[in-house]
């Protein structure tokens, strides 16, 4: 493996973690310390990886040129513990949030020179792969956070679709659907974010 396929995957390990942590981070602050007791607000990479999700999908999705997608355990939430819509939108955008900050930050420093330029490849690659876990996680299809920000607008899609997330196999058919539909558009998604940029 090359050192720079290895760069690539600790970054979007990384970055698939600190998603998880802001969906616990805005539960606690929303009043639900489910995930902090388990331990999930941590950068320890240990405690959140998925071994399908984490490591086998986005290194399949990678060398594939998917793009860059995947996901980590889910943070554990208590949603008696978020007794509004509000609190419930806020801890499913957080993670999506977060990887579209990332993302911006870093294309900012690019943008306004505020390192060397040595450091504009590393920088435009973190940007590049928060840009794809952001959006690919805003699909509205179980399991993804697109879902859970649906569930939240609208109740009475709560209960829907629920089967989905309890059967691994469907699961694992759903992310690989999801992935090949995203990888229809993300070059263009790319595209179309640093052209805004630069």
């Amino acid at each position: 493996m090359s050192i720079d396929t290895l760069i690539l995957i600790v970054i979007v390990i990384y970055s698939i973690i600190l998603h998880e942590i802001a969906h616990g981070y805005i539960a606690k602050l929303c009043g639900d310390k489910t995930a902090e007791r388990a331990g999930r607000l941590t950068l320890n990479p240990i405690p959140h990886i998925d071994i399908f999700g984490s490591v086998i999908l986005p290194v399949i999705a990678v060398l594939s040129g998917w793009g860059v997608f995947g996901w980590a355990k889910g943070v554990p939430v208590n949603p008696y513990n978020l007794n509004t819509r509000f609190k419930e939108f806020a801890v499913s955008a957080a993670g999506i949030a977060t990887n579209l900050l990332i993302a911006t930050l870093f294309l900012l420093l690019i943008k306004f020179g505020v390192f060397p330029n040595i450091y504009n490849e590393l920088f435009i690659r973190i940007a590049i792969i928060n840009i794809g876990l952001g959006f690919f996680n805003l699909l509205p299809i179980p399991p993804f956070d697109g879902m859970q920000i649906l569930r939240s607008i609208f109740p009475s899609l709560k209960h829907r679709y629920q089967f989905i997330e309890y059967n691994p196999m469907l699961m694992i058919i759903m992310v690989l659907f999801a992935g090949y539909i995203f990888s229809l558009f993300y070059s263009d998604l790319i595209t179309f974010i640093l052209n805004i940029f630069f």
